[in-house]
């Protein structure tokens, strides 16, 4: 379940329904939209301005973007796992602490994290146990991302994205 910042009236969430509901708290009738498709698991759902970033928990189209206003698929993108594979998505997060654009996205089955720029794929890493879930902060004006998991240890990686 996420909120809007830029309207704290509306929150969506989503789950193995194939469906992310968009909430109005001044609506007496429940949902008010839904955007059919996603398949989500744990905390795979995210937004950055109109862009709804999705993790599905399907070995298939696992991470994909969806434009918030019209509830329109606007891409798949490529996290290089083969379809049909063992990795589903666990965690869907944008940067929102810096402009960098980076996607990171915790893969159980494979057990990596997958860091992407501009809805590209630029790194990953591997565990032992499946990543449960990922996000980035910022301290003293450096980037960093986060991950715990199936290992019982939270790690923390600086992350120095050049231009």
């Amino acid at each position: 379940m996420k909120c809007l910042k830029k309207d704290s009236n509306v929150f969506f969430s989503g789950g193995w329904d194939s469906t992310v509901q968009i909430w109005d708290v001044r609506s007496p009738q429940g949902s008010v939209r839904k955007i059919c498709g996603p398949s989500i698991s744990s905390d795979s759902l995210d937004i950055k301005g109109n862009e709804l970033l999705v993790g599905n928990y399907k070995n298939t189209d696992i991470v994909q973007l969806y434009d918030f206003g019209s509830g329109q698929l606007v891409k798949t993108l490529d996290i290089g796992e083969e379809a049909n594979s063992i990795s589903y998505c666990l965690s869907a997060v944008y940067d929102h602490k810096s402009d960098s654009r980076l996607i990171g996205v915790a893969l159980s089955g494979s057990n990596r994290v997958k860091i992407l720029k501009d809805n590209l794929l630029i790194g990953e890493l591997k565990f032992q146990a499946a990543p449960f879930s990922v996000d980035f902060y910022q301290f003293n004006k450096k980037d960093f991302m986060v991950v715990g998991g199936a290992e019982g240890t939270i790690y923390c990686f600086k992350i120095d994205i050049h231009p």
